[in-house]
């Protein structure tokens, strides 16, 4: 098959899997197994009806979706020629309703990674906490602000405020205190019930009030 003149090639593999990135325009012709140097220079994607070229339709129809999804410029042409990775044009592509069909030495898409659960007992590895969310990392996932802990414990721990005042007096510091400034919720609130200073109040509301 040729292109004015020129013989249209399948593509060679062995070369274009060694490629980082290629051009967008270079992309879709490997998508339907062209080889894009054997293809006229002057070529765009635009010129296929007038271009004797395998899979015209199919390579026109390919064209103005990628252009649709990655046009950004203000002319087609800077467009065509964009840099794209083959493995991750290859992942976009399967993902559209209707997923385009590789030729079997394309390159396989890129997986996008998923982060793995921690197993158990390694919380104290993890880089999260109450104080990061305010700027600050405590390593401690029950961390929180002395302010904030009055705030959501106050209701059914009266004299919170007294408490924490007088921290260092009554063991509340050395119970729960983590550093300056931050308590660990959940040793904060044991020491409040091991005093019978805490009481959990019922709410009076129905599962569907606001």
């Amino acid at each position: 098959m040729k292109a004015s003149g020129i013989p249209i090639k399948r593509a060679d593999w062995s070369y274009w899997i060694e490629m980082k990135s290629v051009e967008l325009i270079q992309a879709i012709l490997l998508s339907v197994d062209i080889d894009p140097r054997s293809v006229p220079g002057r070529f765009k994607g635009r010129d296929t009806p007038r271009v004797d070229i395998p899979h015209c339709q199919e390579l026109r129809k390919r064209t103005d979706i990628a252009l649709n999804h990655y046009g950004k410029y203000a002319f087609e042409r800077y467009d065509l020629k964009q840099p794209v990775e083959l493995k991750e044009f290859r992942r976009w592509a399967e993902q559209l309703q209707n997923p385009w069909v590789f030729p079997t030495g394309f390159p396989e898409a890129v997986e996008p990674e998923i982060p793995s659960l921690p197993k158990a007992g390694d919380s104290n590895d993890l880089d999260l906490s109450f104080g990061k969310a305010n700027g600050e990392n405590s390593g401690n996932l029950n961390a929180v602000k002395r302010d904030e802990l009055v705030k959501r414990h106050e209701k059914n721990w009266g004299s919170i405020k007294q408490d924490l005042k007088d921290a260092k007096k009554n063991d509340l510091k050395s119970a729960a205190s983590i550093r300056h400034g931050y308590y660990d919720e959940s040793k904060a609130i044991q020491w409040a019930k091991n005093r019978g200073k805490y009481h959990e109040k019922s709410s009076s509301r129905g599962v569907f009030d606001i």
